[in-house]
């Protein structure tokens, strides 16, 4: 999916389920849990963050043409959008290396 986080374009991401956040960063991403919001990991600088819905999450194939033209003046931006793109052609080859096996 894609996420909006404030001052960035719309970034490369994937929702996932709290019980797939490392033992070691649990505390951290559910102190700031927020009940109407999906919880997401990014790809690139590789951060948890809750984003609405309705407003803050778009599709992936829907929306891949418009949202990797944004940030394409970002090197991180780049490398985010190629690791994404490497998890959809392997699932798990990505995550695994930064999510615990679940």
């Amino acid at each position: 999916c894609w996420v909006r986080i404030k001052g960035y374009p719309w970034w490369p991401a994937v929702v996932i389920s709290p019980s797939d956040v490392p033992v070691e960063r649990k505390r951290e991403v559910m102190d700031h849990e927020q009940g109407d919001k999906e919880l997401v990991f990014t790809f690139g600088d590789y951060m948890f963050y809750w984003a609405s819905p309705v407003d803050g999450l778009k599709r992936w194939d829907a929306n891949y043409s418009e949202m990797a033209k944004k940030g394409v003046k970002m090197k991180l931006h780049k490398q985010a959008v190629a690791e994404a793109l490497s998890e959809i052609k392997a699932p798990g080859s990505q995550l695994s290396r930064f999510l615990p096996p679940g």
